[in-house]
């Protein structure tokens, strides 16, 4: 579930300026405010491991949202559209396997090159964990959360964090803003 929320996140941030400048100023002031602690080793990290301030979102004349951008990447470059959007009913599961790990590989391959995503706690899953102060970007609480705080539980996710958002800028025109990817025509 918390995979489906990220990925709605993700790309609400990307098709909405004013969710990515709210958690943005949520992430900042959790930097400015950091939490003093003995438990330094178990505590979440005061910083994410990159300044969040510096992504560069690029800014496009409204032509093509970066969500549109991103969907037509994935596609060109893994053929990302054309695994999800086939019905998978006439395949076994090693034909779907197979295509799969394909598109996986390359769609992994885009994803790195414009965000360069990394775990955001270096700490490994499954181990003992103390959050400082309740912030639902930075750590999702589950399980006997009570409103006092520090409290220590067990890493479920170690979530992720984009130290870059460097998106193509689109140069076509407005009226194929939407076009994720062309029609293919074999000339006889």
């Amino acid at each position: 579930m918390r995979f489906c929320i990220a990925i709605k996140a993700f790309f609400a941030v990307l098709a909405k300026k004013n969710i990515a400048l709210q958690i943005g100023q949520i992430l900042q002031s959790s930097r400015k405010n950091p939490q003093t602690s003995t438990e330094s080793s178990t505590d979440v990290p005061g910083d994410l491991p990159v300044q969040v301030s510096s992504l560069k979102l690029s800014q496009k004349a409204g032509l093509q949202s970066e969500a549109i951008t991103l969907l037509a990447a994935l596609q060109r470059e893994a053929r990302f559209l054309d695994f999800i959007k086939e019905p998978l009913a006439g395949y076994s599961a090693e034909e779907i396997g197979a295509a799969a790990q394909n598109v996986h590989d390359q769609c992994a391959e885009v994803l790195e090159r414009f965000f360069e995503i990394r775990p955001l706690s270096d700490r490994s899953e499954g181990s003992e964990m103390t959050v400082q102060e309740q912030n639902p970007v930075r750590c999702h609480l589950s399980g006997q959360v009570t409103e006092t705080f520090p409290q220590t539980g067990t890493l479920v996710h170690t979530g992720w964090v984009a130290q870059k958002c460097e998106l193509p800028q689109w140069t076509g025109s407005e009226k194929d803003a939407a076009i994720l990817a062309p029609c293919e025509i074999e000339i006889q």
